[in-house]
């Protein structure tokens, strides 16, 4: 019977490793208000993963943080609904209807505008 893994295995298995981990960027942000509550609320700490520029039919049925070109530096999370082929973008609504300002006030979420897609959300306690 050998052994799984042998002297010459370990550092192929640490390269492999080292080599998969720069390509794991997450960051994190904090909920502010409550546009999604119940599943995020204010106060809540989500960690998301960054995107660049993305085809909208990647994120349907995600939940997304994204910044609008007319609100520079404020970033917004919300979850994507569905693809609009009339303007070719991601229309995106807070689960919290009554309290979130979202598609249904000024359109659609285009490549561009996104920054991430939300992996998990923890409570800052």
């Amino acid at each position: 019977m050998s052994a799984p893994f042998t002297k010459d295995d370990v550092p192929l298995v640490m390269c492999q490793t080292t080599t998969l981990m720069p390509k794991l960027p997450f960051q994190r942000i904090a909920v502010s208000g409550n546009s999604m509550a119940p599943k995020y609320n204010d106060g809540d700490w989500l960690i998301f993963h960054p995107v660049g520029k993305i085809n909208p039919y990647q994120l349907r049925g995600r939940v997304v943080i994204f910044e609008r070109d007319e609100l520079p530096g404020i970033l917004q999370i919300k979850r994507g609904i569905r693809v609009e082929p009339v303007g070719f973008g991601l229309w995106v609504e807070g689960d919290n209807k009554s309290e979130s300002t979202d598609s249904r006030h000024w359109g659609v979420v285009h490549d561009h505008e996104f920054r991430g897609v939300v992996l998990f959300r923890y409570k800052r306690n």
